[in-house]
């Protein structure tokens, strides 16, 4: 062997351990994007979870969101600003999730969030908040919030009666 054919080996060695070391690294950025992928996902999540924990802190405050939901006019002006601050607070991050799994930074995690906020759209007062700041998410969110929430009245209302039918169910009703 020559010492030509020994250069040509090194290189030849030179070029699989560059192949290894190339295939190596686009192992570990994946992973890397996956693991801040799933990062961005609970830090998402905590955001949301935040903002549906505050909504129910106290006795108060549980009572301002579930008459809010069942009749928006009982509200005086500051649970009311509490109610509407909340919800928007909500449709915030609704948001900002679905924008991040367009972009390809959360996989689709986003649909329970989605869920929940069209339930809430389902209520006598989230619809009656939902008319004030329908404009205010993106055209997607906007659009596959209506596409979850009943159309008609009738829908509506009965939307509105299966959030908490356990008096028609007989649950909670106390049987003497």
């Amino acid at each position: 062997m020559t010492l030509e054919d020994l250069g040509n080996l090194g290189e030849a060695i030179g070029s699989i351990g560059v192949l290894v070391t190339l295939a190596f690294l686009v192992l570990q950025i994946r992973r890397s994007n996956r693991e801040t992928i799933a990062t961005r996902a609970q830090a998402v999540t905590d955001n949301y979870n935040t903002v549906l924990l505050s909504m129910t802190s106290s006795g108060p405050q549980a009572s301002i969101f579930r008459r809010g939901f069942e009749d928006p006019d009982s509200l005086d002006a500051d649970e009311t600003l509490i109610f509407h601050t909340h919800l928007t607070a909500l449709l915030g991050q609704t948001d900002n999730m679905v924008a991040h799994q367009q972009r390809g930074l959360l996989d689709d995690s986003t649909e329970p969030g989605l869920v929940i906020m069209a339930q809430y759209l389902s209520t006598p007062g989230g619809r009656a908040w939902w008319e004030t700041v329908r404009d205010l998410p993106s055209e997607t969110v906007r659009t596959r919030l209506e596409g979850m929430m009943p159309e008609s009245d009738e829908e509506w209302h009965r939307a509105g009666i299966a959030q908490d039918d356990r008096g028609a169910r007989g649950e909670g009703e106390h049987v003497g």
